[in-house]
């Protein structure tokens, strides 16, 4: 009998792991609001994340899918459309988290900047390819870890 060494092992390490994700298209509606104790002008940035993520003791929220720059906003209301992709069977549910750049450095909340509004909107309801949903900019300065309702 022939002796094959490491052959048979390089060939088994060295194979590609690939696996087919299906993707869910889902257009967005955003009607957001901000509270009117802050500046209603600057650059929104959005986030969409699967509101919880993984499985069993590995379950957590918050998996983030996609982030965007919604615009320039100059009122305390808009409504913003965006399509999503969303990886199909990663995470449960939808939470988007948007705050607003008033100062324009493109960071939330950088050292000094106190002034920043955030919201979150979570959703177990993903039924059909659209959804409509209500942000409210109303937490100064908090992430979107920090608003997720657990």
């Amino acid at each position: 009998m022939r002796k094959l060494g490491f052959l048979p092992v390089l060939l088994v390490l060295s194979g590609c792991y690939n696996v087919d994700e299906g993707l869910y298209a889902l257009d967005l509606s955003l009607d957001i609001s901000i509270d009117p104790v802050f500046s209603d002008t600057g650059r929104l940035h959005l986030q969409a994340h699967h509101a919880w993520f993984g499985e069993a003791e590995l379950r957590h929220p918050l998996g983030l899918i996609e982030a965007w720059e919604g615009g320039e906003l100059s009122a305390s209301h808009a409504v913003i459309e965006h399509t999503l992709l969303v990886p199909l069977g990663l995470g449960e549910g939808l939470a988007v988290f948007g705050f607003m750049d008033v100062d324009g450095d493109g960071v939330h909340c950088a050292v000094g900047q106190d002034g920043e509004p955030s919201g979150i909107v979570v959703t177990t309801e993903l039924d059909g390819h659209s959804l409509a949903l209500d942000l409210l900019l109303d937490s100064a300065c908090l992430g979107p870890e920090a608003l997720h309702p657990r």
